[in-house]
Formats: structure tokens, sequence, C-alpha cells
């Protein structure tokens, strides 16, 4: 007899994986993320979930199995290194009648309170400001060193039915597949943080928000943060590529790229196009001239942090 399982559509987990909803995203690649819940049942809540839509544990692969455990590791070792609780606990429910709500299998990782267990009762649903800073106190615990074969993706997947504003990239009939490579341009190991950010600049990022994830590799650290997008390459991703999908590049009017020790600060006045809905607003066909300014720091020949 099968499970009786919530509806398949719509998922809230794929839409914050693709950038449609704000979500904390704490880590992504390619075929999990660690996402900080809204909804703290314990100390550093997080969720370990497929990147792919997967409706219980049943359907995951067996390198999705592998990699979802290790995630959950991860997590813990995280929890543990950032509140320094009495004990972690994980849970995983798979059908109504186990309290599965949401239609995409999930791991709950959270270290337990003062006097043990974990919240079941109501709990305050938390802003996003607030998860990110549950994320901002994960991060330097979470452990990348035993991780195999990590690769940061700024590509989200699955995108279903929607549009998606990396299908210029795209060469498979799922956005979970692989990014279609520019000729490779090598970098130089005593090149200057200026020349960092232009290689990203002009061979790393589309004006649509797109990646070269092999570009991306090059020229970003691991440890890398946008405070202006509020996350890592990840997160920065989904959302870059939430907000330029609703746009059509029509012409750069203006490009300039200054630098200062470490700081190099881009300045650019482009042309757009709004054909889809921004921020609530929907699809005007305005043309519209954004003028833009970005900073990058870049430390032993790599980004690792952003504004703008």
């Amino acid at each position: 007899m099968p499970l009786v399982l919530p509806p398949s559509a719509p998922c809230s987990f794929c839409d914050y994986l693709v950038g449609s909803r704000p979500y904390t995203i704490l880590d992504r690649d390619d075929l999990t993320a660690i996402l900080v819940t809204y909804e703290q049942r314990g100390l550093g809540h997080m969720l370990v979930i497929p990147v792919e839509h997967r409706l219980t544990l049943l359907d995951l692969s067996a390198a999705e199995q592998s990699a979802l455990m290790h995630g959950v590791v991860r997590a813990s070792q995280a929890i543990i290194g950032a509140f320094d609780p009495d004990g972690v606990a994980v849970w995983q429910n798979n059908g109504i009648p186990a309290h599965q709500s949401v239609p995409h299998v999930h791991f709950h990782v959270a270290g337990t309170p003062p006097g043990g267990g974990t919240n079941w009762g109501e709990v305050e649903r938390l802003e996003i400001t607030q998860t990110d800073g549950i994320a901002a106190q994960l991060r330097p615990h979470l452990s990348w060193a035993t991780a195999p074969q990590r690769r940061i993706r700024a590509h989200p997947s699955p995108c279903d039915e929607r549009p998606c504003p990396y299908a210029r990239q795209c060469h498979s009939n799922s956005c979970g597949a692989s990014i279609r490579p520019r000729q490779s341009v090598g970098m130089d190991a005593e090149q200057t943080p200026k020349e960092i950010v232009r290689r990203f600049l002009e061979h790393g990022r589309a004006v649509d928000g797109g990646w070269d994830m092999e570009v991306i590799v090059e020229c970003f650290s691991e440890r890398y943060w946008s405070h202006t997008w509020q996350g890592d390459l990840a997160t920065t991703g989904a959302r870059q590529g939430a907000f330029f999908g609703a746009f059509d590049f029509l012409e750069r009017l203006s490009s300039d790229l200054i630098a200062e020790s470490d700081l190099v600060v881009h300045r650019s006045t482009v042309r757009l196009r709004q054909t889809g809905e921004v921020f609530g607003v929907p699809a005007t066909d305005r043309v519209v001239t954004c003028e833009h300014v970005e900073m990058w720091r870049v430390t032993d020949g790599k980004i690792v942090e952003h504004w703008g």
C-alpha cells in the first residue's frame, strides 16, 4: 500500500531553491542544500534537502542518500561548533500520518535547548533577517574539508515549469544538468585584485545573471559572502537569477573598474527592459536605465566579500 503523501505541488522548497520565494540557504551543491528554517524548534535548526524534487526517502538515488547523510553530519558539526548544545536531534518524516507537511524529503537537524528535547509546540515564525543571522553563526563551523567533491552551484534547480534565468547556459532537459562551459581562460597566480574582478565580470557573469561555474570556482573563495544578497555563492546566484531574470539586457552605456589595495569597485550603467515580475511589480515592458555600483574584497587571489 503506498504512503499517504501531501500534494506534490506546489513545493515551497523548490520555490526557495530557485529564488522565487526568499529563504535562508546556508549551503548548496549539486545534490543537496542546507536551509535555516524560520520555525526554530531547537538551536540552529536546519533542513537538509535534495536539490531535485523527491517526495520521500524511498525516491532518493543512492548518490542522494549518501550526500544527504553527509549533509546531516555537517549540519550537526556546525550546530555543535556554533551553539555547544548538550545534544543534537535529527528527525525525518515520510507521509501525512508521520507528520510530513512539505512534499519534498527533508531531514531536520537541531541542537537541544537547555532541558533537552526539541520544541514541538507553537514556535515564533522568524523573519529572514533573523534566519540569516543564525546562518552567520553557523557558517564558520560548517566544515568543507570533509565534504566529497564539493562544488558550489549558482544554477538553481529544479525549475519545473518556471522560466529559468539560466536557460541560456543549460543544455539538457532539466536545470539540474551541467552548465555549458565557455572557452576557459586560465588565471595567473600573480593577478591583482582588479584583474581577478575583471575576469569575473568579463568571463564569469552574464548580463542576465547567469554564471560560468569554471570561472566562478577560479575567482571566488568558499568563504565568500555577499552583504547585498545576504548569502554565500549559492544564495547569491539564486537571488541574482530571480532578479535579473525579470529583465532583458539592451546595452551597456558605461563601465569603470577602480581598485585600492584589496578592494575593487565597479561602476556601470545599463539599459534594460522589464519583461518579468520583480519585487511584486508585474512585467511592464518598459525600458529602464540602471546605474549600479558594487565593491568586492579580494584576499589571497580570491573574491571573499561583496557589497553593492
